[in-house]
This record gives structure tokens, sequence and C-alpha cells, in this order.
């Protein structure tokens, strides 16, 4: 199985989205990190440049095993520009998805992401399609082979998908999740196109002072998170058999008066998951000195460091990619001598 096979394992990079300037109004600058999974070590910053065209950073996001990064414009003209990138191989592919009329004449949501087809070994892109204002609430999912231009309308969710910009795109053995308002998480399987309930811990169910927006639903490691961002407190939870809700387990809960960071959100394992690294905002009194970081929390002492990362913006959005042959053009096993060709 070339997917198996193309990951490597024991390394992975986060990369960052950031604008040139405060003003908001210029092109994204994307850099990448390089970490061990083995140590806490990493390396220098690296200015990377995925594709030739403006994509705002809020569209990052990857597959399963975050091998390949799609990343899109949220512009709903005629046509919505995707650009396929492997940050290994520095491979990529621009694509053109053509939207259908009522995205120009309604507000949207749109999602994409790359998740991994175990029916046929191969990557799939798929895109959330949502509108607002429009008598029909439901959500299209759309899917497209890769190193193929067609897209098929595999599903209609009958979910209002379009107000929770939170969505969790980084499939989960092929299921994204989101939460709703009720505290429940709903997940759709991108390859059995079944959508399925997930309770949340039962501590936050009742209790007024987690309301859902401060949730959020992602995936660390092998495994379903729960990050609680409350007003008092940070909390992450993990479902270590998914889809048993007495699988929850507590990793951590902060209290913000104790730690100079309003929100957490986990990114990936580290040190022979030993600790986990986080993206961090830094919430002084002081607002010129708010920023984000990355820090580490090291699971046995409950420690939590700032990385110190030469010239890392200071706002920016993380996303996790881990090292992966599979050409963005192919869908093929690139190999590492052809890695020069391509690079």
């Amino acid at each position: 199985m070339h997917h198996q096979h193309a990951v490597q394992n024991n390394k992975f990079s986060v990369l960052v989205s950031s604008y040139k300037d405060s003003s908001y109004t210029d092109k994204d600058v994307y850099y990448t990190i390089d970490f061990d999974v083995t140590s806490s070590s990493y390396h220098m910053v690296v200015e990377s440049h995925p594709c030739d065209s403006h994509l705002p950073s809020r569209s990052l996001s990857s597959d399963s095993c975050g091998a390949l990064i799609g990343l899109a414009s949220d512009r709903c003209n005629a046509y919505q520009k995707m650009c396929l990138w492997n940050s290994l191989t520095r491979e990529r592919k621009n694509m053109f998805i053509r939207t259908s009329i009522r995205c120009r004449n309604y507000a949207y949501l749109f999602r994409n992401g790359v998740y991994y087809d175990c029916k046929i070994d191969d990557y799939k892109l798929f895109k959330l399609e949502c509108y607002e204002g429009y008598d029909d609430e439901s959500c299209k999912v759309w899917v497209s082979r890769l190193g193929s231009n067609t897209w098929h309308r595999i599903a209609e969710m009958r979910y209002d998908v379009s107000r929770h910009s939170d969505i969790c795109v980084t499939p989960l053995n092929g299921i994204i999740h989101w939460i709703e308002e009720s505290k429940v998480i709903f997940s759709f399987d991108i390859v059995e196109m079944q959508t399925k309930e997930i309770q949340i811990p039962s501590c936050y169910l009742e209790n007024e002072s987690y309301p859902f927006d401060d949730m959020e639903v992602g995936v660390l490691g092998e495994q379903l998170y729960l990050s609680v961002n409350a007003a008092d407190n940070i909390d992450l939870c993990v479902m270590k058999d998914y889809g048993v809700v007495d699988s929850w387990t507590k990793i951590f809960s902060l209290l913000k008066n104790e730690i100079n960071f309003g929100y957490l959100w986990p990114l990936h394992y580290l040190n022979k998951n030993c600790e986990i690294l986080l993206h961090a905002y830094v919430c002084v009194e002081d607002e010129d000195s708010d920023k984000d970081v990355l820090v580490s929390y090291d699971l046995k002492s409950g420690r939590l460091v700032t990385l110190d990362i030469p010239c890392l913006p200071k706002y920016f959005s993380p996303t996790t990619v881990v090292g992966s042959l599979v050409s963005p053009n192919s869908g093929t096993f690139v190999g590492v001598a052809n890695i020069s060709k391509v690079a």
C-alpha cells in the first residue's frame, strides 16, 4: 500500500501561515518548521511559497496523515482556486473548481481537505459546500480523485454546518467532525457516507460554564480530541477508543490565572508521545504583547514551555504536515530518488 510507506512516521512539520503586515491586506506568507517526534528538537523556520496567489490561512487543511495539504481560496466566483501541495517534495498542483450558481448569490461556507480512501488505496480531495439564507440549509459533499479534475457530489448532509467555521476538516480514518450547539459531536464518514453522533464528556454537558462555542474538536495522533477554552480554564480530552463515550480521557486542565495563555490548541505529539506540541495565544494586559506561540506540554510533569523559534510571525495560523512521497499530480508514490526532480 503506497499510503503506508509514503508517510515518514518519525518527522513532521508545522506549516505556519501569516499575513505580511498587520493590516491583513497583503498576501499570506508561509513558513515551515521541522520537528522530530522522537525528541523535542526542531529546525529553523524556512519561508515557503506553496502557491502563486493569495490563499487565506483559515482555508489550510490536511489529510488524515497530514501528508498532503489542500489550500483553497474562499472567494466564490465562477471558479474556486485550490492548491494541493507536498511540503516534502515541494511539488504542487493548482486546480480550479467550478462553483454552483447559488454559491455566487448567497453567503456560503467552503471547507476543503484531503483524505485517504482505504477502499481504493488512493488519496482523494473533498469539498464541503454550504449556504446561508437559502431554502436548503444542507451541506453538499464533493470529492475528486487525486490526479483527476473531475468532481462528484457523493452526499448531502442535513445539518447546518455553515454556522460552524471551526469544523475539523482533518479526517480521522476518513471521518470529519464538528460540534453543534447541543454540545453533541457530529461526524461524517466520507468513505462510507454515514453520519453519526458522539457524546462529549458528561462533565461539560449540563454545565453552563462550558458553552459549545468554547469547544473545538480535532485530531491528535490517531485520536479524536475535545479542546475546551473556557473563561477560567483550558481542558484537553482525547477519546482513547473511537466512538466509546466512556473512553474520554482528560489530558490536562489548566487554570488561566496560572498561565499566560488565553487559548491552547493541540497540534501533534512530541518526544515519543511524552509531550504535546500546542498552538497558544498569549493574553496579557498589554495588548501590544499579545501574540501566537508554539508551546510543549510535558504529560508527566505538567510543565508548559514556550518554544524559542527565531523569525516566527507575531500572529499565525498553523497546520501539521507529515512527510510524504505521494505526488499531488498523479497520486502515485514518487520515491526517494525522485525528490530532487520535483523539489
